[in-house]
């Protein structure tokens, strides 16, 4: 799986300045479209990209919710 520096900093920039209530509130597969639909309107990603980071997030949903749950909402 390869993903560039500058897409998986763009990602967790991402889950960082998200609202906490409006991620925490989905469930998994909603939370992975999500995530992958707003980076995907933010820059334009290959087929792979795309395919890459929505197996990146799924892997990584718990940690992301993890992350989530520890920020003041």
């Amino acid at each position: 799986m390869f993903m560039t520096a500058e897409l998986l900093r763009d990602f967790w920039s991402l889950v960082e300045l998200s609202q906490p209530s409006k991620l925490l509130n989905l469930d998994d597969a909603d939370l992975v479209k999500r995530l992958v639909q707003q980076i995907s309107e933010a820059r334009q990603l290959t087929h792979e990209e795309n395919a890459h980071l929505t197996t990146y997030v799924r892997t990584r949903t718990p940690l992301i919710r993890d992350l989530v749950q520890a920020r003041p909402a």
